[in-house]
This record gives structure tokens, sequence and C-alpha cells, in this order.
């Protein structure tokens, strides 16, 4: 290979290597996303405004929980779904 050749390469790869990281830019890191934990109440009373019921609703809601639903079950009365971010 001739001598100008190389250069001549070696000069393109350098210039390409400049406008590409022009063009492009830095990578960067994804920031992560909100992540939350879950939980379930079981076994509790069937009746939702049952003062039992409630205190506990209350108690895991000032914990930062999130109601998400009340399902029946066949095995418990109800089944109580939560959510909350950490």
């Amino acid at each position: 290979m001739k001598k100008p050749q190389i250069l001549v390469g070696v000069a393109g790869m350098a210039l390409g290597l400049l406008l590409g990281g022009a063009f492009v830019g830095r990578a960067q890191a994804q920031q992560p996303g909100p992540r939350y934990q879950y939980m379930c109440l079981t076994k509790m009373s069937e009746r939702f405004w049952s003062p039992e019921v409630q205190g506990k609703l209350n108690e895991v809601g000032s914990q930062g929980w999130e109601l998400l639903g009340q399902r029946n079950s066949i095995a418990n009365a109800d089944v109580y779904c939560f959510e909350r971010r950490y």
C-alpha cells in the first residue's frame, strides 16, 4: 500500500469520527421509572363498610398504600389489593 493512500484513509476516518460525534451526540443512561410494591389483604369481613374493614383500610392508606381493587374469592370472603411507590 502506498503512503498517500494510508494518509487519505486515516484522514477520512478522523473526519468521520469528528462529524459522527457532532451529529449523534453522547449516549445517556436511561432514567429508571417508578418502582412499586404490591400487597393483598385477605380474610376481611364480607361487608366493605364494616368498622373493622374501614379501620384496616385507613391504616394501610396512612402508610402510603393505594387500593387497586376488591375481588371476591371462593376461599376468602374478600381480597383487597394495594400498591405504593417506593
